[in-house]
């Protein structure tokens, strides 16, 4: 039955598409037209495709910190620099035929932040200590005089931007940089065909011409340097030490080892104590401590993260590392102790039961070089009804003085010290004495600062510090507190 109907269908849309054919227009039939054949031209080939170029990716580099943008030159600077050698200063023509000394000191005399120079100076400036001649180069200058008159030399003190030549210009010097400080010596025999000779270093300029000159001289402060050389030698052995060392050195220690006097230990007992802890009673973090041994003599001292350190030999302090692990070393002789560290040795006589500083030597490479151990200082001690220590410094300019109502730590004890230069005086007084309460007072006393610190005593030991200060007429503020701690040997 389907195949039946499918062939009807199919027989249908033939018929139709019958009819609607011989409906159409009929077409004329015509002939194709003659197509030309394509004309050829000669065409090159084409070019060669180019090769593709490998393009890669470059990170941006990493921001150089080290260095900044290029920043053009401030002219105000390159002027400066450029002009830093004096065009228009000095110039010192040594004479012909006739020996020259010569003793420069020249200062700097540009300002970098101003970038200005100053001023030539002259000699009415020369009473100015700045540009007069002093120190070593004044120590030189006086002996080489003395040595070699001045009738017979050209002498000449340089202290201006100089340009120093010979006469026919083949030697010359130039302190003309006026950025630079020049300092030295320099001499010259006056003949074209000798060199001249010169030195920075000021020490033995008298040996440095007389051995230019085929002569020989000696600086008359040799002999004492050799005499310093040969005591600071001597006072580095130990020999019979006295045996009321023992019992005081606590207090030398504190002074001259430790810088640090809070505790007046020459005045207390501190049989069987191994620790001393002092803090302030606001800020727990702030405290000192000190170390004892079974004899009661200090063996440290701790602040913070910094500890001096004192060993022992014959019942005496032996070495001493301080707090920037210099080594300190002691001697004894007699009555005597002496401290020897790396820039000085200091000799500290005992009087009673105290220690008095009487000689110092400068013992630096520098000191050596320039033959100056002995530091000028001249000490004096002498006993009335006071005893009195008395140190003159800068050529007796400045004293010291320093007057002990006694030298054993009596109580009541008054302390007088008065610092003299030239015309002016200035004195302060210190005062230890008990109070009512029998508690230890140390006053110190002088026009501008005064302080006071009572020292609360409890079974015979300070259990705290009261510090107070105040300025001119004032009263005392308020005190600041410190509280004392004490560990014991088992």
């Amino acid at each position: 039955m389907k195949k039946t109907c499918l062939l009807l269908l199919f027989f249908c849309l033939s018929v139709a598409n019958v009819a609607l054919a011989q409906q159409k227009t009929p077409v004329k039939k015509s002939n194709p037209p003659k197509i030309k054949p394509p004309k050829i031209y000669n065409v090159p080939p084409p070019p060669p495709v180019p090769k593709q170029m490998e393009v890669k990716t470059v990170n941006p580099p990493t921001p150089d910190v080290s260095y900044g943008p290029t920043i053009m030159a401030d002219p105000s600077v390159s002027k400066f620099e450029k002009s830093m050698i004096c065009q228009d200063c000095d110039t010192l023509t040594l004479d012909a035929n006739k020996p020259n000394i010569v003793i420069y000191d020249v200062k700097w005399m540009a300002d970098r932040q101003s970038r200005t120079f100053r001023k030539q100076p002259t000699e009415k400036d020369l009473t100015n200590n700045y540009f007069a001649l002093q120190g070593l180069g004044k120590r030189e200058w006086e002996e080489l005089r003395k040595n070699f008159p001045k009738g017979d030399f050209s002498y000449h003190y340089v202290y201006r931007s100089t340009l120093i030549t010979t006469p026919n210009k083949k030697q010359i010097l130039s302190l003309l940089d006026r950025g630079e400080r020049h300092e030295g010596f320099l001499y010259w025999s006056g003949k074209e065909n000798e060199s001249i000779v010169s030195k920075k270093d000021m020490a033995r300029l008298t040996e440095t011409v007389a051995s230019a000159r085929g002569e020989k001289k000696t600086s008359s402060y040799y002999s004492n340097f050799a005499k310093d050389s040969i005591a600071v030698v001597k006072f580095q052995q130990t020999k019979n030490p006295s045996p009321n060392f023992a019992g005081n050195m606590n207090v030398l220690l504190q002074q001259e080892i430790f810088d640090e006097t809070i505790l007046p230990v020459q005045f207390f007992n501190f049989d069987k104590v191994s620790k001393i802890t002092i803090q302030s009673a606001k800020e727990a973090n702030k405290q000192v401590v000190f170390k004892l041994n079974n004899k009661g003599q200090f063996v440290q001292l701790k602040e913070r993260s910094d500890s001096t350190v004192i060993t022992y030999k014959n019942n005496l302090p032996y070495q001493a590392i301080d707090r920037y692990k210099n080594t300190i070393n002691f001697c004894y002789q007699g009555d005597t102790v002496i401290i020897k560290e790396k820039q000085y040795l200091k000799v500290n006589k005992m009087v009673d039961r105290m220690f008095f500083e009487v000689k110092r030597f400068n013992i630096s490479k520098e000191n050596y070089a320039n033959m100056t151990l002995n530091n000028g200082a001249d000490i004096k001690l002498s006993k009335n009804s006071n005893f009195c220590v008395t140190e003159y410094l800068d050529e007796r300019d400045l004293a010291l003085k320093t007057c002990y109502s006694n030298t054993n730590w009596e109580l009541p004890l008054t302390l007088t010290n008065t610092r003299s230069y030239e015309n002016e005086s200035n004195k302060s007084e210190i005062t230890y004495k008990l109070n009512d309460e029998k508690n230890l007072v140390l006053e110190e006393i002088n026009s501008r600062k005064s302080t006071k610190r009572e020292y609360v005593i409890t079974n015979g030991k300070p259990i705290s510090i009261k510090s107070f200060s105040k300025r001119d007429n004032d009263e005392y503020g308020e005190a600041y507190v410190l509280n004392i701690i004490y560990e014991y040997f088992k």
